[in-house]
């Protein structure tokens, strides 16, 4: 292998740690770009070209050192059943501690059955996720749509600001998770990588006010 192809190696993998979206492949992929161009800098000039060789070295170091500390947080991270689920399903898209970040702001509810949570007209303070349970939203009173597990409620008012315009009640027993359209908007404020991985399917929607244009009301 040449020098040159040292540094075509090293700024590849420069690239790709620009693109991944998790943060610790992010820095092993640069510790690795890091100690390649370092080898470079002492193979392919006539002398080693020690500053940049320094410089590479403790980029690395840094990065060594940010990893631990991640693994060492990601440790003390712990979930239930429940929680591990969701994180493995709904959340994918989150790590561990994002995903602790959003579990911290949310509120678990059991409803029993004919239980209306959201109603028509009235003011939405809350996006909720059916965990487990059958939901019925009623537009109107020809338009009965049964919901059940995996379901998120709330998500176009959060984002218009509309009162609701259906109602919404439970037809089983139900579990679900609750988020207050304030906590989550704080929460997305001080981390805005959270609202990107809140849900694969409401990436799109789920925007500060701040940025919308417009929006129809919904339940």
């Amino acid at each position: 292998m040449t020098a040159e192809s040292l540094a075509h190696i090293a700024n590849l993998l420069f690239g790709a740690a620009y693109l991944v979206r998790g943060i610790l492949w992010l820095r092993i992929l640069s510790i690795v770009a890091c100690l390649i161009m370092a080898t470079f800098n002492y193979y392919a000039p006539a002398e080693p070209l020690w500053v940049a060789i320094y410089w590479n070295l403790f980029f690395s170091v840094i990065n060594t050192i940010q990893i631990w500390l991640l693994m060492r947080a990601r440790a003390a991270v712990s979930f239930s059943e429940e929680e591990e689920e969701l994180h493995g399903t709904m959340f994918r898209n989150m790590s561990p501690l994002e995903f602790m970040k959003v579990l911290k702001v949310g509120v678990w509810k059991n409803l029993d059955p004919e239980t209306t949570f959201i109603r028509k007209g009235s003011k939405v303070s809350e996006i909720h996720l059916v965990y487990h349970g059958v939901v019925l939203v009623e537009i109107d009173g020809a338009t009965k749509i049964k919901l059940r597990d995996g379901t998120f409620l709330g998500e176009m008012a959060f984002i218009s600001g509309e009162p609701a315009s259906g109602a919404v009640s439970t037809v089983t027993k139900t579990r679900l998770i609750s988020w207050p359209f304030e906590a989550l908007r704080h929460l997305f404020l001080r981390n805005p990588e959270i609202r990107s991985g809140f849900s694969s399917d409401l990436a799109n929607k789920l925007v500060p006010p701040a940025s919308r244009s417009s929006g129809s009301g919904s339940s």
